[in-house]
């Protein structure tokens, strides 16, 4: 069975339960769900994966959107006490299916895909008409914006601001330049953002709040759109109006703000571009971590205990060693590196070959970060195991533990958030854990967690397939990065400089992206499987290779990297 037939049963498997749940509730649902809606959701998505069509696409895309609709209706009347148990059973079946329904569509023929939601955008959109069929109404409409014209429409759901400025100097072309920004709330804590120039996306992204947050967010852009729904005679009246705006609103609200004044003032908008080149690359065993152990000097550890000294000023190999046990992760501790391999924790010397030392617990390590925990000023070494166990351990004499806590059933990396918590990526989840091990927050991303990056302490970047995301550590929000290709299985991502940021994938290619927009700035193929990334100045290291190499294979580059501005005019 290939992954799409595992992908479809898997959503067929997901609506029988749901089915299956509804029938022995003991509480009635009626009240609180439409078990009609509900019954034609699950026959719609167990239709045959061969029997699909153009027009089965289409259908299967409508009822997504019916998927929010129908959460946002469970969340709504959801309230009542005796009810919250029934209900949250029926959620987790809903998110279930919506995520195994995404994939699964992901999974379809592209082309295919892009054909029934152009179709479904047509009819949504309904009929156009050309400005030069209505000479008449566009002069009256001329006289009454002699620059600026804004139109709002508001509801609960959706929020929709276009906003048209007037070209006085070309008589065929009588909007210049037109602005939109769409918000759809798609149930009680997601929403989706589109924020577009002329037929061109600039930024859009899927947002996940929490419930207040996202009401506060809604609200204030609200308010932006009543404010800008009037007429002005001048563009100046209309960026002063901005400018207010930008002072009292919130953070979302002034990068709207901001590049609404950027596309209608009359200086051109600067945009950016990153050229990277491929430097060096140099072959061995497949590299499945890194890190800077001094200034200039790099460890690189991989399968069966392969350990490369680079120095990063020369991009020259300057030693190796080998220990045996494969080496998932590797952190810097004091003057050590602590490794977490397929048989635990071990601390060998970030320069030369004395005998390392391991912890007296046999596990499968796939992640280790240092915190300044503990009573030793050097801190502690915490371990993530493959099973979802966190151990910490402080080394007097010898390597010993601390506390132990299982706070999930996988664990794929770990990094610091400041003095006092510990970010862990869990399968499809962001965990915030504590001194004590406990798990303050979880941060759901809906995709698989393969990398994750610290911006700073309320910001992080997380990579995945088909997904490059921002999470706000604050808040409990994550977007996706609009720059990040759905197809491409993004495996490493790192911070550059100055809201940039580089992810790697699977397939060999290196992309830069505008950590703001999300749009694309740079790509190189580095022709072989990127699996972590290391920045350096204006260099960046990446390593990998393909894991069923018998021998040596090409695993390192060195990259570099230059920021590019560029002076574009929209017309």
């Amino acid at each position: 069975m290939d992954v799409r037939d595992q992908l479809f049963n898997r959503v067929r498997e997901d609506a029988e339960s749901i089915a299956q749940v509804t029938r022995g509730l003991n509480f009635p649902l009626a009240p609180y769900l439409d078990q009609t809606d509900l019954n034609a959701l699950c026959d719609a998505v167990s239709l045959e994966p061969d029997q699909w069509a153009t027009d089965d696409l289409e259908r299967i895309l409508l009822l997504r959107d019916g998927l929010y609709d129908l959460r946002q209706n469970l969340r709504d009347k959801g309230d009542n006490p005796e009810a919250e148990h029934s209900v949250d059973q029926v959620l987790g079946g809903l998110d279930r299916l919506y995520a195994d329904f995404d994939r699964a569509l992901r999974e379809l023929e592209r082309s295919e895909l892009v054909e029934a939601q152009s179709h479904l955008t047509r009819l949504r959109e309904g009929p156009r008409v050309s400005s030069a069929a209505l000479e008449g109404e566009v002069q009256d409409l001329r006289a009454v914006a002699t620059e600026v014209l804004t139109q709002a429409q508001i509801t609960q759901r959706s929020i929709e601001i276009n906003i048209f400025r007037v070209d006085h100097l070309n008589v065929n072309l009588e909007f210049l330049k037109n602005a939109k920004l769409n918000v759809k709330r798609l149930s009680a804590s997601v929403f989706n953002i589109k924020l577009s120039l002329e037929q061109n996306v600039i930024f859009q992204g899927i947002f996940r709040f929490l419930n207040d947050g996202a009401d506060r967010v809604l609200a204030e852009l609200a308010a932006l759109g009543r404010q800008l729904q009037k007429v002005y005679a001048q563009s100046k009246d209309f960026l002063a109006e901005l400018s207010k705006l930008s002072e009292t609103g919130g953070r979302f609200t002034r990068l709207v703000s901001s590049f609404l004044t950027r596309v209608f003032g009359d200086q051109p908008t600067p945009e950016m571009a990153i050229d990277l080149k491929q430097q060096t690359a140099l072959s061995s065993s497949p590299i499945l971590c890194g890190t800077l152990v001094r200034d200039k000097l790099a460890t690189l550890c991989g399968r069966d205990g392969t350990r490369l000294l680079l120095d990063t000023s020369t991009m020259r190999l300057v030693d190796q060693a080998k220990s045996g046990d494969t080496i998932n992760d590797a952190v810097v501790f004091e003057d050590w590196v602590a490794a977490g391999t397929t048989e635990g924790l071990e601390l060998f010397p970030s320069i030369g070959r004395v005998v390392s030392e391991r912890a007296p617990y046999r596990e499968n390590v796939v992640a280790v970060a240092v915190m300044p925990w503990g009573a030793l000023s050097e801190g502690e070494v915490i371990t993530g195991s493959r099973d979802g166990t966190l151990r910490r351990w402080e080394k007097v004499a010898n390597l010993s533990q601390v506390r132990s806590a299982k706070v999930s059933r996988h664990i794929q990396k770990l990094k610091p958030r400041g003095k006092e918590q510990l970010l862990v990526a869990s399968r499809e989840e962001v965990l915030l854990v504590d001194e004590d091990l406990e798990v303050l927050r979880r941060i759901p991303v809906n995709f698989m967690i393969k990398d994750m990056a610290v911006v700073d302490n309320d910001t992080l970047i997380v990579c995945g397939p088909g997904s490059v995301a921002h999470v706000n550590l604050g808040q409990g929000i994550y977007s996706r990065l609009i720059g990040a290709t759905t197809t491409a299985e993004y495996a490493a991502v790192a911070v550059l400089a100055d809201g940039t940021v580089c992810a790697g994938t699977e397939d060999g290619k290196l992309m830069a992206l505008d950590f703001n927009s999300g749009e694309e700035l740079g790509m190189v193929d580095l022709g072989f499987q990127v699996r972590g990334l290391i920045t350096v100045d204006r260099r960046i290291l990446a390593y990998g290779g393909a894991w069923n190499n018998s021998g040596r294979g090409k695993s390192i580059a060195f990259v570099t990297w230059q920021k590019r501005a560029l002076q574009v005019e929209h017309r």
